[in-house]
């Protein structure tokens, strides 16, 4: 049994699954998910993006930094260079969130289209969010393995519109079938007012972004072709890099 004074408290996103067990045992206190607006959703993620660094020891060292002179050092807080590169993103990509701008745009109509999961608004955008994520974090550490060539601002801010545009594609079109997730694709091509490949020539669902200079590249120009023998193709010990 648990001691008195301990709760526990489940976050979750409807009673689909829950058993009658769990709903008679547990107080349930429940929002409309009008009460919480993509708007919201996006002020909330932009603000963590800005305040909360990724790395654990950077959550740390801003604590410690915060905690060891509340005095002087709170009206200056020590930026680390983590969190620096995370606000400057932040900066780039925030006017796709307002209101009415393309991430609603987009999130609109991936909504109306047939997916193979069930759709719902706070999954996608995760999923968007944590491809985000990740697209700062090869900045930062490249930034690292760079000291003294870190990334240029205006290379930055093209790098992340561009895989803005890319997370949304993957984020909201991952459960789609992967014919209805070109047809979205092309879509998105024709919907954003930032560079994109011509969707004449191949769907954006075949291009990925280049940390290295922002541009988009044809997926299968990045892997390179490895010609194997036709006796050798069913053999187990054959390694493809």
């Amino acid at each position: 049994a648990l001691p008195s004074n301990v709760r526990i408290m489940f976050e979750v996103q409807d009673l689909k699954y829950a058993t009658l067990a769990t709903v008679s045992r547990c107080g349930m206190i429940w929002f409309s998910e009008e009460v919480l607006t993509t708007a919201m959703i996006f002020e909330n993620y932009l603000s963590k993006l800005r305040n909360i660094p990724f790395d654990e020891q950077e959550r740390e060292q801003q604590l410690r930094n915060a905690n060891a002179q509340p005095g002087a050092a709170s009206s200056t807080p020590i930026i680390t260079q983590g969190l620096r590169v995370q606000r400057e993103c932040a900066d780039g990509i925030a006017q796709y969130f307002e209101t009415g701008g393309l991430v609603m745009k987009v999130l609109e109509n991936a909504a109306s289209r047939p997916h193979i999961m069930d759709f719902t608004r706070l999954r996608v955008l995760t999923a968007m969010f944590s491809l985000i994520n990740k697209s700062i974090t090869n900045i930062i550490e490249y930034n690292q393995a760079h000291p003294d060539f870190p990334r240029a601002s205006d290379l930055l801010n093209k790098y992340m519109v561009n895989r803005l545009v890319w997370a949304m594609m993957w984020g909201f079109g991952g459960s789609m079938s992967v014919s209805e997730r070109e047809k979205f694709s092309v879509h998105i091509q024709n919907t954003v007012t930032t560079p994109v490949p011509d969707s004449s020539v191949a769907p954006l669902l075949d291009f990925t972004c280049n940390l290295e200079n922002g541009e988009w590249s044809l997926y299968r120009n990045k892997d390179p072709n490895v010609e194997v023998d036709t006796h050798k193709v069913a053999s187990p010990d054959v390694v493809i890099p």
